[in-house]
């Protein structure tokens, strides 16, 4: 049996995640729409990147924590064509990190 898989192009994303001040902002998840990523995407300072996508249009989901659950602090739309995207910056109102919901 001899099987083939066709070779597509693969590009990354890489940016970083900043409050409404301008800070850096390190202790939240990214995900990909549903698909949470959790090994390696985020760095010190806010940095991130995202490795092996294929051209198309995704939207990028950063959450207070990992996995369901996590409160939607940001949403960015992205598409990728031919080529990586590099210092794509998610930016996080200020008012949502100072003032998390309360528990209830």
């Amino acid at each position: 049996m001899d099987v083939r898989l066709p070779r597509v192009p693969a590009y990354c994303i890489r940016g970083e995640v900043r409050d409404g001040k301008g800070r850096p902002v390190e202790q939240v998840a990214l995900s990909i729409g549903q698909r949470w990523w959790s090994t390696g995407v985020f760095s010190q300072n806010g940095r991130f990147l995202i490795p092996h996508l294929v051209p198309g249009t995704y939207e990028l989901v950063v959450t207070s924590r990992p996995g369901p659950g996590g409160r939607i602090l940001a949403r960015r739309r992205i598409t990728i064509g031919n080529a990586n995207v590099i210092g794509l910056l998610i930016s996080i109102p200020g008012d949502i990190l100072e003032h998390p919901p309360s528990a209830r």
